[in-house]
């Protein structure tokens, strides 16, 4: 398996893929409604503006996970890049620890390029204490979120 960014002939198949992200996440977090149009501009832009990544783990032709994110500048710093993990999710047939390191290494490339100095993971997956020992085992240490529906 290999991961590198979405290529336009695999829209269909990555959202197929996020349609199960979705769903998974949607048994547990109110996430609101799936909006197909949505997804499709946020996948188009994450793949073409420089500071966002797209990135399909594949397996073969077919994308079985992904990892999304971007980069932003520190408030008080403009010259900190910082790089955030918005979204990732691997169909439950490909998860292990392998599929995991390659999706996040991928990331942790795109963001070095980019100049990036620290990566804040947003998306804890569904089960949070599973996927922070994953995260822990890749050097990343514990930062404190909260979050609030309004």
């Amino acid at each position: 398996m290999n991961v590198r960014m979405m290529h336009p002939e695999e829209m269909d198949n990555t959202i197929t893929l996020m349609k199960y992200y979705y769903q998974e996440a949607e048994q547990s977090v109110d996430i609101g409604e799936w909006d197909t149009n949505s997804m499709i501009e946020s996948i188009r832009a994450r793949t073409i503006n420089p500071g966002q990544a797209w990135l399909n783990l594949m397996d073969g032709t077919r994308p079985v996970g992904m990892i999304s994110g971007g980069i932003t500048t520190a408030p008080w710093n403009n010259s900190i890049v910082l790089a955030t993990i918005e979204m990732f999710y691997v169909l439950q047939s490909h998860r292990s620890m392998d599929s995991f390191r390659a999706i996040v290494r991928a990331f942790e490339e795109f963001a070095k390029q980019c100049g990036a100095t620290s990566i804040y993971v947003s998306d804890m997956g569904m089960n949070e204490s599973r996927t922070r020992t994953l995260y822990e085992q890749l050097g990343y240490t514990s930062a404190t979120s909260l979050v609030k529906r309004i």
